[in-house]
């Protein structure tokens, strides 16, 4: 599942270029996981944890999976139909899928290596800073929870200079590796913006990198979402939107930042409490028993 609030969409086009030049898309196709528009039932956030953006972002929407094919119901093209788009449950099995197999194909062919793995993850739970150079204002602030099943909850909150801009937060992304890499893989359900466009892509993505063993940082950070299945009339306004994922085989390769081990106590663009980090919308409930929410402007409000 994945949520996605921007509020400064100009700021994205930049972090974009400072990637080698991607386009708004891709940000917002692979540093966010995913940000095309997209509308739930109830128009609240998935997570229970208030209203979802009604700017052009995306969530994913959780719930049921009744032909197990690694797309929830909520955004399957056929909830019912296995073979519809496919067997994406498993990091198996996406990587089996010759739609994925071919795009994988295609990015080895390019130059660019990209080796997802499907052994046992390394622990990559905590806190990251993410910066295109040193100097630069545009950053990142990363959240990873990590749990017994293998799967990871991603918080990122992106920030220019001391202005937070966007937050984002992917729930049940899979996790492998070997002891020093480490691979997820996520689905989600994209929704051409323009108005009276009829297309939907469904994508799977899949992120690769390094952990160094001494430090924790993630480094030689690449993402890839391929297109694994479409449905409606493809118009040319869509088609230029979406650039290489307007067609079922498309894809997107993103090289992000490396992205520094940093603690609780480093971060400033998220709400803190008890050594925790927030990202604007979560909720949680403290030690004492109080329930707090994250404000968009970072402030910390709580209820007994």
């Amino acid at each position: 599942m994945l949520t996605c609030h921007p509020s400064n969409f100009d700021l994205i086009d930049v972090w974009a270029r400072h990637i080698g030049g991607r386009s708004l898309l891709a940000l917002i196709a692979l540093l966010v996981n995913g940000c095309l528009s997209a509308d739930a039932d109830d128009g609240q956030d998935p997570r229970g944890n208030g209203p979802a953006s009604s700017d052009p972002a995306q969530f994913e929407p959780s719930g049921p999976d009744d032909d197990r094919d690694g797309f929830h119901n909520d955004i399957d093209p056929a909830p019912n139909d296995a073979e519809n788009p496919g067997d994406f449950f498993t990091p198996e099995a996406i990587l089996a899928s010759p739609i994925v197999q071919a795009a994988l194909e295609e990015i080895d062919a390019a130059g660019d290596e990209f080796h997802p793995e499907v052994g046992s993850p390394p622990d990559i739970s905590g806190y990251y800073l993410g910066k295109t150079d040193p100097a630069s204002a545009l950053g990142v602030e990363v959240r990873i929870d990590q749990f017994a099943n293998a799967e990871i909850s991603i918080a990122r909150q992106y920030f220019e200079g001391d202005r937070p801009t966007v937050h984002a937060f992917v729930e049940r992304a899979l996790l492998r590796g070997t002891p020093d890499r480490y691979t997820f893989y996520s689905r989600v359900h994209s929704v051409c913006a323009y108005p009276d466009a009829d297309y939907e892509i469904f994508t799977v993505d899949i992120s690769t990198g390094d952990v160094d063993a001494s430090t924790g940082d993630r480094t030689n950070v690449k993402t890839a979402r391929i297109t694994v299945a479409s449905r409606g009339d493809l118009d040319e306004d869509c088609k230029s939107l979406l650039g290489s994922l307007a067609p079922v085989g498309g894809w997107i390769l993103a090289t992000p930042p490396p992205l520094v081990k940093i603690s609780a106590t480093d971060l400033k663009h998220m709400c803190v409490s008890e050594q925790q980090g927030y990202i604007p919308e979560e909720t949680w409930m403290t030690s004492a028993g109080a329930t707090c929410t994250c404000g968009l402007d970072l402030s910390v409000s709580c209820n007994p």
